[in-house]
């Protein structure tokens, strides 16, 4: 077997995103690999954070909550931030 089928064989479950279980797996695998890499742009991590990304956001995409909750964010004006509590909100700028 290949380089490129062994490592495929271990980022399947990864890749295809298929429940909420591997979503989660998902999303720590990012977040330790973003731990992991440095701030470079050569970091050898780059390629696996975009290929975990890319699977986040396929997933997220099939799932209407979250494709709500993006689109009422995205509407938001950006001089508004979340403060404690997701239903207070107050400009950035304290205007």
């Amino acid at each position: 077997m290949g380089a490129y089928e062994q490592f495929y064989t271990q980022a399947r479950s990864y890749v295809n995103i298929t429940n909420e279980d591997k979503y989660h797996a998902t999303l720590e695998a990012l977040e330790e690999a973003l731990e992991s890499a440095s701030d470079t742009k050569n970091d050898p991590l780059n390629p696996l954070i975009d290929m975990l990304s890319h699977a986040i956001r396929e997933y997220e995409s099939r799932d209407d909550e979250v494709v709500e909750f993006v689109e009422e964010a995205e509407g938001m004006s950006p001089r508004y931030c979340i403060v404690d509590h997701p239903d207070e909100t107050k400009p950035i700028d304290g205007k």
